[in-house]
């Protein structure tokens, strides 16, 4: 007689976990963040292909420009999209669904890692150590 194991698996719906472009097209995903104990802000860009490799990544660490920089456009509504958990069916829907949190978690992690480096750093089909594990989870979710 065989024993069957029973396993419990911890992992995001298929909506909202980071999804490989189509065939011969790459992915960039960014994230911003402010470091407010520090005085500066970090942005962190990840290029992938369609079997989610990395082609580039880069993170960037200015002093903020929160006096020199005007912003315009319709966040309230942009912001509103990224945050619900309906899907959005609207033109740019697709994008929008992109642009959720949990999708775009590698991007999220490299401008965390800004606060800890002293220059801009770039790689080419290579991360930094602190991106392995999103990445790897990202690897595992769109394998299943």
């Amino acid at each position: 007689m065989q024993r069957s194991e029973s396993r419990t698996r911890i992992r995001a719906s298929k909506g909202n976990v980071w999804q490989p472009p189509l065939q011969s097209v790459y992915k960039l995903n960014f994230d911003a963040t402010i470091f407010t104990d520090l005085n500066c802000f970090g942005f962190g860009a990840i290029i992938r292909n369609d079997r989610g490799e990395v082609m580039a990544t880069m993170l960037v660490k200015r002093p903020p420009v929160t006096n020199k920089l005007i912003i315009e456009g319709d966040n309230t509504n942009v912001m509103r999209a990224i945050s619900s958990s309906l899907p959005n069916h609207s033109l740019l829907g697709h994008i929008i669904e992109d642009v959720k949190r949990e999708e775009n978690k590698v991007a999220h992690v490299l401008a965390r890692h800004v606060k800890n480096t002293l220059d801009d750093m770039y790689w080419l089909k290579d991360t930094p150590p602190s991106v392995v594990n999103a990445l790897y989870q990202d690897f595992i979710n769109t394998n299943e």
